[in-house]
């Protein structure tokens, strides 16, 4: 049997105290839980101790009474007072659940639509009819575009034969005043200096082009609650002249009354951006205006993409490095070649190749960086790394639990640390024999006290009921003499 209190929250101790709960329930015999419903705490504990007690009592061996021919064995009528009197073991509570590690929603799209305001990393120019312009990015326009890749990566001239319904012309743009073909311009000279010039066909306008733009950085053009239907089917019908299938969709959803399917257009292209920008740039010379140093190797990367994705990139790139001075080196101290790549892959992917890495490095790298996804994806990693690991023998891991409890508390991995917490109080038994548990203490050393497993209350109780139990039977043997 299990008595159960039900208070709307366990802080108000107004209607029933624990110790009045705890107090009745040891007069009955029967076990004690609490819980709040309004707030959800304690519920499921008090749902699993009463299955535990019920599968108990299921499974308790039935005493068979033996018959004998020719007579009957007189039932001796058992008394209410033996009944409350029988002894009770006590219930071991269950442990608990682990903390869930919940991984961050990925902010890919809306980081790379701030590269559309960082004007100051431009490189190409796109110019209207009207004399308007707008700023944009090859790394990011070659990356989602297979028209801006043939344009920017192969010869101009065929460009502008093949796209001659959205282009006009095509120019590159010194320091803003020197205007050179591109066919026999000076890369070497010119680069980080000026800008491709794009000037887009007539029938093109600003606000039509706005769209396609926002599309090819972000993934999703921004026409959420657009209901001009003209707007629309202009919209997708420059999307087809770009070769964009998936803006033609997206626009078409929104005229059929189906805009609820345009969310997961988003995400497959930001996933496809990603590995695109993975095989083209990372690590690589194409595009590149910034250099880092790792263990004596040169690494390349793409300023654009770094300060949109990391506030501390942005930093570290701004200055000296504005320039995109392919000469000046960045050093990054206290990290592996290895990690440091896979920190860029998730810069450039929103996805790190943690399995194949170190994650705990890559997880401290994360933090430096202020990545805080990258540190989910870490944590959840390292959980099923930790578990698997000690599925056969919890003591095999013992110190890289305490190891990774002080870890994760110094690099802000709050979910891992909580995780430890827990890991280490259910495991209390096992971890208070090791040699690395005495470094736990302060507050570390207070949760696992007031969370072990099993509970001091249960070990008390225990204690005391296998000393009533050796009681009545020195007792009976007595009677017995």
């Amino acid at each position: 049997m299990q008595l159960r209190f039900s208070n709307p929250s366990l802080s108000d101790r107004q209607i029933v105290k624990s110790k009045e709960g705890k107090s009745l329930a040891d007069s009955l015999g029967v076990t004690y839980a609490e819980c709040s419903s309004l707030l959800n705490d304690g519920v499921q504990q008090a749902l699993h101790t009463a299955v535990e007690l019920a599968v108990n009592n299921i499974n308790a061996p039935r005493c068979f009474k033996p018959s004998y021919r020719g007579f009957k064995m007189s039932k001796k009528k058992t008394s209410n007072f033996d009944n409350e009197n029988k002894l009770l073991p006590p219930v071991l509570p269950p442990a608990g659940f682990a903390p869930h590690v919940e991984v961050l929603t990925s902010s890919f799209a809306s980081e790379w639509h701030t590269m559309m305001s960082d004007t100051g990393s431009a490189d190409v120019r796109f110019l209207f009819f009207d004399g308007q312009h707008i700023d944009a990015h090859k790394t990011v326009l070659i990356t989602a575009s297979t028209i801006f890749e043939n344009i920017f990566l192969n010869k101009v001239t065929l460009a502008c034969k093949s796209y001659a319904d959205i282009l006009d012309d095509i120019y590159w743009v010194c320091d803003d005043k020197d205007c050179c073909p591109n066919r026999i311009h000076n890369e070497e000279i010119c680069i980080g200096k000026g800008k491709t010039v794009i000037t887009l066909h007539k029938s093109l306008s600003k606000n039509i082009f706005m769209e396609v733009l926002t599309f090819l950085y972000t993934g999703s053009p921004d026409l959420a609650g657009n209901e001009d239907v003209n707007f629309l089917k202009e919209v997708q019908s420059v999307s087809i002249k770009f070769q964009l299938n998936w803006l033609e969709t997206y626009c078409t959803n929104i005229l059929k009354g189906e805009s609820f399917l345009n969310p997961s257009i988003g995400t497959w292209i930001n996933d496809s951006t990603g590995l695109a920008a993975k095989k083209l740039f990372l690590n690589k010379e194409l595009q590149a205006d910034v250099k880092f140093c790792v263990k004596g190797s040169i690494v390349f990367g793409h300023k654009v993409i770094l300060k949109a994705r990391s506030e501390v990139m942005a930093a570290m790139l701004s200055g000296a490095f504005r320039e995109g001075d392919l000469n000046t080196e960045i050093n990054i101290q206290d990290a592996s070649l290895e990690s440091f790549l896979a920190l860029l892959e998730y810069l450039y992917t929103d996805h790190a190749p943690i399995e194949e890495g170190n994650s705990v490095e890559i997880m401290v790298l994360a933090d430096r960086f202020c990545l805080p996804r990258l540190v989910t994806l870490c944590e959840l990693y390292i959980t099923k790394k930790v578990d698997r690991a000690v599925q056969k023998k919890v003591a095999d891991g013992t110190s890289d639990v305490i190891d990774l409890l002080f870890t994760s508390q110094a690099h802000n991995a709050k979910q891992l640390s909580g995780w430890c917490l827990h890991f280490i109080a259910t495991n209390f038994s096992v971890f208070e024999n090791c040699e690395e548990f005495h470094l736990v203490q302060g507050e570390n050393r207070d949760y696992i006290d007031e969370h072990r497993w099993p509970p001091l209350s249960y070990i008390k109780a225990q204690e005391e009921y296998e000393m009533k139990v050796k009681s009545d039977r020195d007792q009976s043997k007595c009677s017995i003499m």
